[in-house]
């Protein structure tokens, strides 16, 4: 991954590895919008379609690391560190991702 990979966030830039930084456009074929669903099977033949016009178009090392669990994680411990956890739905998240990565981390040792 190159430094000129950067993730764009409301207040400004942020460099960031490639594995924050490539994103898959979930929004397009997801139902429910938000990342941690970009694996989830989908129903609806027009989602199907974009989704698999973005495996197309993209390159494998861009979907390896758009699709994979560690980095959608990644990408919700930066969102974390740019927006804090303030208010109640934030801390419960930064649970969840706390809790993802213990399933993540068991899951791959086999636990």
């Amino acid at each position: 991954m190159h430094v000129k990979q950067i993730l764009t966030a409301y207040s400004g830039a942020c460099f960031v590895p490639g594995r924050v930084a490539l994103k898959a456009p979930f929004w397009a074929w997801s139902e429910v919008k938000v990342e941690d669903d970009v694996n989830a099977e989908i129903t609806n033949p027009q989602d199907e379609a974009c989704k698999t016009a973005f495996c197309e178009a993209a390159s494998p090392e861009f979907q390896k690391v758009a699709f994979s669990a560690e980095n959608i994680l990644a990408r919700r411990v930066l969102h974390m560190f740019l927006y804090g956890m303030v208010s109640k739905g934030q801390r419960v998240e930064a649970l969840r991702i706390i809790e993802d990565w213990r399933e993540l981390i068991a899951a791959q040792s086999g636990v």
